[in-house]
């Protein structure tokens, strides 16, 4: 996990090659969003199937 601290600083370390994409070469990129009260909460949804 990398945090960049502008959109800028993303942008240079994608052209610059220096972001790890892991083996399977997938990144996620999210707005980091200070907690309130010192407290991540993560929730991952799901498709139903059968």
């Amino acid at each position: 996990m990398q945090r960049f601290e502008s959109p800028a600083a993303l942008r240079d370390a994608a052209h610059t090659g220096t972001i790890d994409f892991g083996v399977d070469c997938t990144a996620l990129v999210q707005e980091y969003l200070a907690p309130e009260d010192g407290a991540i909460v993560r929730c991952r949804c799901q498709p139903y199937s059968k």
